[in-house]
């Protein structure tokens, strides 16, 4: 269970602007130094005794070295990193099948203790534990019983949010089995898809199909010859159903919300999950395209749509696509949602599209309309918040990016599905004014590319239509503006720092200090505004290039990956936050006190100076 800590605030000391950039790369400190850092990994299993761990990678990494540093362990599990500069580091250990250990962490998947060296220091006798993570194992079975090989299994962990995310994936082998391993403790799903990108869809024509196709043969053996008699005119084939392997869910389920969750504790090793893999009947989805351009190839695809796992396997195929406007058609289509979007080719101007949305159910769907229409354009501008350094003088250089969200949809959220590729135009004048063009309906991230020179800058905002589109993505329908966008570059860098005191008995690295926004309209998985660090040997924190607002600080004795996507965790912290609002460009000393117990004690405030 994650504890939350009454915190006191040793008062508001005075903020500044900072005005001072980076130094430059040339002036950065020397990745060579005189400190060293030693210690031993070791692995634990189950409740069996801690043992060496032999050839685990210990991986060093920090701001004073641009590349980490790593060692492998010896036999005996021991390590020693040499000539290392003066900075604040973290250590960490990996080894195939157990977790990565980070120094101080308190147990897996847990933030770590950061390593503060100064120069010439030796730190040694530091011990990092390797545990060995859960596994799943199984078997993939045809509905005969037959082991199928060279399916794609995966385990899909549940987040706290409901989302699913892959944590493994493997094939299956020559006897149908697989083994996942490496798995954190949480909830899992099973899942198995065809891995082959062709050759998937089978078919399987009825015994009344058969007999017809064997009677249409006999009675053209039976025409009298040409010479006789004029041909009949060809008649279209009957087309023959086709089957293909469908994502399935363990035991046998085609969504998560039929499946069966696996919970797995540390260590656990969970076998016989065994996953009923078979065919189901795949029929076809055609339509008509209209207004596509009179020169250029037009691209035509149909992807999954929400919370599916649809494989490069059992992607539709287009049988057919017009050069212009006509008809189209796709095959192999299992059940389930997609999304059909029609695109000029890239390179061709000007960009047009459509996009149609339709569910197979049993049956064939026919009768989908794409009419192309001209794609919207992301205009706007870009602008230098600038003290000391010098904006580039040509900003031509600098690229503006949509990147469409994967199975997001207009007017719903996103699920499993694929989303469009990232569309990048470099259509940036030398003043900073770009024009993105290719944009359609769905939700972006946006994001840009410094170019050439992009030492002591940050990317501080993207306001479209009032909002800030770094805190929450872009949804772009037909009536969205998209017109007066100002992306703003800035060299006035934020940081709160300062020291945690803890009471009698206990360190301060013991803790986690965790800083999230007090609007509650921006606690999102992977917000910029959410972060968490421990408070390192020194017993100090930093946070840095964390968006003005205002925010709330606190300290907990556990916190997880898992907890800062959770809105719950957030609610438990707050009676014992302290509000801090952070200016543009300032530097703040936040010092806090956890009183004895953990409880909150009262203290008088810090002197400003």
């Amino acid at each position: 269970m994650t504890h939350s800590l009454c915190l006191v605030a040793l008062g508001f000391v005075s903020l500044h602007v900072l005005g001072v950039p980076p130094l430059p790369t040339a002036q950065l400190p020397s990745e060579s130094g005189t400190a060293r850092i030693a210690g031993v990994v070791v692995t634990v299993n189950g409740t069996a005794e801690p043992s060496p761990a032999r050839r685990a990678i210990v991986t060093l990494s920090g701001d004073a070295l641009a590349i980490g540093r790593s060692v492998i362990t010896h036999d005996d599990g021991r390590f020693v990193l040499d000539g290392l500069p003066a900075g604040r580091f973290t250590l960490a250990a990996t080894k195939p099948a157990y977790l990565r250990a980070v120094s101080g962490a308190t147990r897996p998947g847990r933030a770590g203790v950061p390593l503060a060296l100064e120069a010439g220091q030796r730190v040694t006798g530091l011990t990092l534990t390797l545990v060995r993570g859960a596994a799943i194992s199984g078997v993939i079975r045809d509905p005969g019983g037959e082991a199928i090989f060279g399916v794609t299994v995966s385990a899909m962990r549940v987040l706290p949010d409901g989302t699913l995310t892959t944590a493994a994936t493997i094939p299956s082998d020559d006897r149908g089995a697989y083994r996942l391993f490496g798995l954190p403790a949480g909830d899992y799903y099973v899942s198995a898809a065809h891995s082959r990108i062709s050759g998937n869809e089978v078919i399987e024509p009825s015994v009344d199909q058969i007999d017809r196709r064997l009677a249409a043969l006999r009675a053209r053996r039976a025409r009298p010859t040409l010479s006789a008699r004029a041909p009949a005119p060809a008649s279209a084939p009957e087309p023959l159903p086709t089957s293909s392997f469908a994502p399935v869910f363990h035991p046998q389920a085609f969504s998560p919300a039929d499946a069966q969750r696996i919970a797995l504790g540390a260590g656990d090793d969970r076998i016989g999950v065994d996953i009923v893999f078979y065919r189901v009947r795949s029929v076809t989805v055609s339509g008509v395209l209209a207004g596509a351009p009179a020169s250029g190839p037009v691209q035509i695809t149909m992807r999954a749509s929400g919370p599916s796992l649809q494989t490069a396997g059992v992607t539709p195929v287009l049988r057919g696509r017009p050069d212009g406007d006509g008809p189209f058609e796709f095959g192999g289509v299992i059940p389930g949602r997609y999304v059909i979007t029609a695109r000029t080719a890239p390179g061709t101007r000007p960009i047009l599209f459509s996009r149609a949305e339709v569910e197979v159910a049993g049956g064939s769907v026919n009768g989908v309309a794409l009419v192309m229409q001209p794609a919207f354009h992301l205009k706007g501008r870009i602008v230098f918040d600038t003290t000391r350094l010098k904006p580039p003088a040509d900003l031509s250089a600098i690229q503006v990016m949509a990147e469409s969200i994967p199975g997001a949809s207009v007017g719903g959220a996103g699920g499993g599905g694929r989303g469009t590729s990232t569309t990048i135009v470099p259509t940036t004048d030398a003043q900073g004014n770009f024009d993105v063009d290719g944009i359609i309906p769905g939700q972006y991230r946006i994001g840009t590319s410094l170019g050439t020179d992009p030492a002591g800058w940050w990317l501080r905002s993207v306001m479209i239509n009032g909002r800030d589109v770094l805190d929450a993505p872009l949804l772009v329908e037909a009536s969205t503006p998209l017109s007066g966008a100002v992306i703003t570059f800035s060299d006035r860098h934020t940081e709160l720092s300062g020291q945690l005191q803890a009471p009698a008995g206990r360190g301060a690295s013991d803790y986690f200090i965790v800083v999230f926004p007090d609007d509650r309209t921006m606690w999102r998985p992977g917000a910029r505004r959410i972060r968490a660090t421990r408070a390192g040997t020194d017993a100090t924190y930093v946070f840095r290039d964390l968006p003005p607002g205002t925010y709330r600080l606190a300290a907990a004795t556990d916190v997880s990956s898992d907890d800062l996507i959770d809105p719950a965790f957030f609610e438990s912290l707050l009676p014992s936050t302290v509000v801090i609002t952070l200016g543009d460009g300032e530097r703040r000393t936040q010092s806090l006190r956890i009183g004895g117990s953990d409880v909150l004690e009262h203290a008088a405030p810090t002197p400003a100076r």
